[in-house]
C-alpha cells in the first residue's frame, strides 16, 4: 500500500535527515573520529549514516542523487571540520532535497490521513473534540515553540 511506503520513507530516511540539518557532528566534512572508536559520539555519527545509506532506496532520485553527492565530497579525515566549496554546494543541495521531500511527504500523509478518517467516519457516530498540542520548532529554524490546534475523533461503535 502507497501510505506504507510513504511511511517508512519519512520514518527511515527523510525524518532522520531532517532532524539532523544543523548538526556539526553528522554534517561535517569528515567523521569524528574512527569507525572503531569507542565513544557513543562517533559510534553514534556512524551508525546513523549506516542506517541512512541501508535506506537511501526509498528516496526520490533527487533525493538520492544529492546523498551521493554528499557522500561523494565527504572525507575521510578524522575530525576534518574544513568546508570547502564543493562539500558546502554538496551540503546545500542535500538540505534542500531533504527539506524539500520532509514538505512533500507531510503533504502526502495528512492527505491519506484525512481521507482514511473521512472514510471511517462515515455511518458511525462520532464526536470532535478539540484541543491544542505542543509544536517545537524544526532544527534548522530560528521560530518560537507553538501550540498547535488538533482534533480527535471519538467513537464508541467504530474503533
Amino acid at each position: 500500500m502507497k501510505i506504507d511506503r510513504l511511511v517508512k520513507e519519512m520514518d527511515k530516511l527523510v525524518a532522520p535527515l531532517y532532524s539532523k540539518i544543523g548538526d556539526n557532528i553528522i554534517f561535517q566534512k569528515g567523521a569524528p573520529g574512527n569507525i572503531d572508536s569507542t565513544r557513543p559520539r562517533d559510534q553514534g555519527y556512524f551508525r546513523f549514516w549506516d542506517e541512512i545509506k541501508q535506506a537511501k532506496y526509498l528516496g526520490p532520485d533527487y533525493l538520492r542523487s544529492a546523498m551521493d553527492n554528499y557522500l561523494r565530497n565527504k572525507s575521510n579525515k578524522v575530525d576534518d571540520r574544513t568546508r570547502d566549496a564543493s562539500y558546502e554546494e554538496a551540503e546545500t543541495e542535500l538540505f534542500e532535497a531533504i527539506e524539500k521531500r520532509y514538505s512533500e511527504l507531510e503533504n502526502d500523509l495528512s492527505i491519506f490521513r484525512k481521507k482514511k478518517l473521512e472514510v471511517w467516519l462515515r455511518g458511525c457516530p462520532y464526536t470532535l473534540v478539540r484541543g491544542w498540542r505542543f509544536q517545537a520548532p524544526t532544527p534548522h529554524s530560528t521560530s518560537q515553540p507553538t501550540m498547535r490546534l488538533f482534533l480527535h475523533v471519538h467513537s464508541a461503535r467504530c474503533n
